[in-house]
């Protein structure tokens, strides 16, 4: 909780928007996204404004991912979720980080972190986790996730941190307010 202050969050929100609205117009519009499985993903917002590369260095994001995998770890992708009332995106479905890797490693191969630019409550669609999740290549049963699946509440500004082959989802947001995060994925240099 509070790794970013209120402030840092309403600009990051305001950027996102902003950025999303340039990668609308470089694509040739939104139903170019919705084509590609894409709308309302904001890609590499670090390139667009140096505030999102801060959010990539946060101390204590670099510390987790660097107790987890070592000194040597790189940010391999960073990505803005805009989680829209009644829209249906693809992150509500169980997925892993590492997509189509259903494997496990004895150290983790990359982690990640969302960060809360809005509060997570359950209303706003919270993100899913499957505890242990990571330590399995299948995906577990349906009385598993119904007995294990948590939904993490977190107020903006919070970074949850996680190993990318936890299987982890978005809920459907039931308020009339989108709820924004930021996805940052550190990996091994491999």
């Amino acid at each position: 909780p509070e790794a970013f202050s209120r402030e840092q969050m309403e600009y990051a929100r305001k950027r996102l928007h902003e950025i999303y609205a340039l990668q609308v117009e470089e694509i040739g519009g939104e139903e170019n996204l919705r084509l590609i499985n894409d709308a309302n993903i904001v890609r590499s917002p670090l390139v667009y404004d140096e505030a999102f590369v801060a959010i990539a260095k946060h101390p204590t994001a670099l510390a987790v991912a660097r107790a987890c995998m070592g000194d040597k770890i790189s940010l391999a992708s960073q990505v803005g979720i805009l989680n829209k009332p009644g829209a249906k995106n693809y992150v509500e479905n169980w997925h892993r980080e590492l997509q189509y890797q259903h494997f496990t490693s004895s150290r983790p191969l990359a982690v990640q972190t969302l960060l809360t630019v809005d509060e997570f409550t359950k209303e706003n669609g919270a993100t899913f986790f499957l505890y242990g999740t990571h330590l399995f290549e299948n995906f577990p049963s349906d009385d598993f996730v119904r007995k294990w699946q948590v939904q993490i509440e977190a107020p903006a500004g919070s970074l949850i941190m996680f190993d990318c082959l936890l299987y982890h989802r978005s809920a459907p947001n039931r308020t009339d307010r989108e709820r924004l995060a930021i996805n940052n994925f550190y990996t091994l240099p491999i």
